[in-house]
């Protein structure tokens, strides 16, 4: 014990040390290609997973119902601190965009629709060769009568939220973090949608403006300050001649400068 007693002695330590009262390290969990998981003996001779290092992770598709591994990308925000978005740390509840890869081919398995692939016209020749090799892959992939009358079903059921195709353009899907890193080993979650998605959307966006027009925003105090001066603003004409002029001088030296150092390069080369 740390403390003695009010007589100068030294106190005995009687409690018994627990494991629950040890104060372990944060996991810190960070988005990189080296998995790294580390195996912890915890109270009771249970085991819990520390994950350093992750890249993947199976992420569900609520309103599909259907999950899949795939690969996170980027930590794009986090309510509790900015901190962890520029430190790419992986925690529950971050937001995160993950490759929309295997969802795009599940759902193109499943309802026969290629998503996010854009549409362009093509030329006469690439059409002609387009054509041959449609057919060559027509005449592989060929589907039984039961499975396109299983896909024409599925189709009349099938909606897609517009934000989400969206994102499937971009090849990005916004996902949310709903295991912990640190204790399971696993950053596993769950594609946002409806009403989370477009707050999350909404989020970023003001974050990007925020970046953009942090530098040149004023507060109202300052604006009408400025309007006040401008008020009784009276700069004599003759001054702002001059002003003009100096301008226009700079303006000759700086050219004068440029054509002395061409020709300065050109006598180099010869």
């Amino acid at each position: 014990m740390h403390k003695r007693r009010a007589t100068g002695g030294k106190k005995k330590a009687w409690r018994k040390k627990r494991k629950y009262e040890l104060g372990r390290q944060p996991a810190n969990t960070k988005l990189s290609s080296n998995k790294t998981v580390r195996r912890i003996r915890v109270r009771g001779g249970n085991v819990k997973w520390r994950a350093l290092r992750l890249d993947t992770g199976n992420f569900s598709w609520g309103s599909e119902a259907v999950t899949r591994k795939t690969r996170l990308l980027d930590v794009v925000y986090n309510a509790s601190n900015n901190e962890l978005v520029r430190t790419q740390t992986l925690v529950k509840s971050a937001i995160i965009q993950v490759d929309a890869a295997p969802f795009r081919q599940w759902y193109l398995q499943h309802y026969g629709v290629d998503i996010g692939r854009k549409k362009k016209g093509p030329t006469k020749k690439e059409a002609t060769e387009e054509g041959e090799g449609a057919a060559a892959a027509a005449e592989e992939t060929k589907k039984s009568n039961h499975v396109v009358r299983k896909i024409e079903k599925r189709q009349q059921a099938r909606k897609l939220d517009s934000h989400i195709e969206e994102q499937f353009s971009g090849g990005r899907l916004l996902a949310c973090i709903s295991s912990r890193p640190g204790q399971c080993g696993r950053a596993d979650g769950y594609i946002l949608e409806g009403k989370e998605l477009e707050f999350y959307t909404k989020k970023l966006q003001k974050k990007k403006g925020k970046g953009a027009s942090e530098e040149t925003k004023k507060s109202n105090h300052v604006l009408r300050k400025i309007e006040k001066r401008q008020q009784g603003r009276k700069l004599d004409p003759h001054i702002e001649e001059q002003y003009i002029l100096e301008d226009k001088e700079l303006e000759f030296d700086m050219k004068k400068l440029k054509r002395k150092k061409g020709k300065g390069a050109a006598g180099a080369a010869a």
